[in-house]
């Protein structure tokens, strides 16, 4: 099923409602999909619209933090994440990449990007979901709640 949503544009359904979007993040052309939360009946929350508003109308801004933020997360956090390593090596490349911008960028496969529900009308929220190379697990969710950057971590802050 395919709708001309007045905010959205045109969007399918594919357990919930997506499209493309063609993005410039961490140095790289990228193609992702936009997720929105919902039903088949095509019943949105008004703040999953807002947030989509607020994320088209500040896109080059969100980059930007999103690029920035990543960089101070990795150089925070991957001597923790790094900790389940057992191989020596391993743990030395990400060790040896701290603070080289270009090869944590290489380490990241932004995926989608996400309006989930919130059932709240005050939240307007969305996230970047990303493979990683350091959790290929868990991955890397990126999340902003009433267009502030709130969290990074795991994907599932924003399943």
């Amino acid at each position: 099923m395919e709708i001309d949503h007045e905010i959205f544009g045109k969007i399918k359904f594919n357990y919930g409602w997506t499209k493309d979007i063609s993005l410039n993040i961490f140095n790289k052309q990228y193609v992702l999909e936009i997720n929105i939360d919902a039903d088949e009946d095509a019943e949105f929350e008004i703040n999953q619209e807002k947030a989509y508003i607020s994320f088209n109308e500040h896109l080059d801004e969100i980059v930007k933090e999103i690029d920035s933020a990543i960089i101070l997360y990795y150089n925070n956090e991957i001597p923790d994440i790094i900790s389940g390593y057992t191989n020596i090596n391993e743990k030395k490349y990400f060790l040896d990449i701290i603070g080289d911008k270009d090869k944590i960028y290489s380490l990241l496969q932004p995926k989608q990007i996400m309006f989930p529900l919130t059932f709240d009308e005050n939240v307007e929220e969305f996230g970047l979901l990303c493979d990683c190379d350091w959790d290929k697990e868990n991955g890397l969710g990126i999340k902003f709640i009433n267009g502030t950057l709130s969290e990074i971590g795991y994907q599932d802050i924003l399943l």
